[in-house]
């Protein structure tokens, strides 16, 4: 069993080394999460709405929009910058339709004014095999090469394929439509459109990962029992956390508390 003291000292050092690389993530990296949201864009074609790095105040089944075979736009604001190679991940909420609705979701990089648009990723799931009720379908677009840009943004198209019409909501919040980015090369940062958060202000430090802060005698941690608060979903469990992969991470739902325990196997 864990020492009382030493498991104390443990969650204690976890907490603040999490607490130190999200602040250092926000102060020197832009957002690696979008959220969907129904403000409109301006200055980009075809007319759409806007993806944005901060969550909004809202929360419940709202906004809405029916997804049809006429295909809705998201857009950033105008980046510079490269997102290195790696996998990409749209979360889609809806309802469940009344019959199979098979919905594509596309990922793009355009230019400031939406044109030229260039495929980062595709793909299109039947949203009422993913869940029951309200729930939210995982797009995953895996090997994705870096994806470099210059005064340009990226843009989420949504489609009907086939089936019926489904309803998605997108408040940021608790029901948060969201695209997920690899890590962050150099950049991207804001050019122009809307204000600059801080998350977005960069350097050419490369991201934290857990790995940054070195142990004595080696990761301690390394494979061993993790306990957390929850997860986001399937692809971010705790397990992630100690797994020694840069490439994943333990992502914790939308509510607190929030925290992570990890059993060393000391006595």
């Amino acid at each position: 069993m864990l020492n009382l003291k030493k498991g104390i000292v443990l969650v204690l050092f976890f907490s603040l080394l999490l607490f130190l690389i999200t602040t250092v993530n926000s102060a020197t990296n832009p957002a690696t999460t979008w959220y969907l949201f129904n403000t409109a864009v301006s200055g980009a074609a075809p007319a759409g709405q806007i993806l944005q790095s901060t969550q909004s105040t809202m929360n419940g089944w709202q906004p809405i929009k029916t997804i049809t075979t006429a295909a809705s736009y998201w857009y950033s604001d105008t980046q510079t910058g490269t997102y290195t190679a790696g996998n990409w991940q749209f979360i889609l909420w809806t309802n469940t339709p009344a019959s199979s609705s098979v919905i594509r979701v596309e990922i793009y990089r355009t230019n400031a004014d939406g044109s030229g648009a260039v495929l980062i990723g595709g793909q299109q799931l039947d949203v009422i095999t993913t869940g029951g009720g309200n729930h939210a379908s995982t797009y995953n677009y895996n090997g994705v090469a870096a994806v470099s840009l210059s005064s340009q943004r990226l843009m989420v198209k949504i489609f009907k394929v086939s089936g019926a019409d489904a309803t998605m909501a997108y408040n940021t919040n608790d029901f948060p439509s969201r695209l997920l980015t690899p890590a962050i090369g150099t950049g991207p940062t804001p050019t122009s459109g809307s204000t600059p958060t801080p998350t977005r202000v960069v350097t050419a430090t490369p991201t934290p990962t857990r790995s940054a802060t070195p142990v004595p005698g080696g990761n301690l941690a390394l494979n061993k029992s993790v306990t957390v608060s929850s997860t986001e979903n399937d692809g971010t469990p705790g397990s992630a956390a100690v797994d020694g992969n840069t490439g994943t991470r333990w992502s914790s739902a939308f509510s607190d508390p929030l925290w992570i325990y990890v059993d060393l196997g000391a006595s």
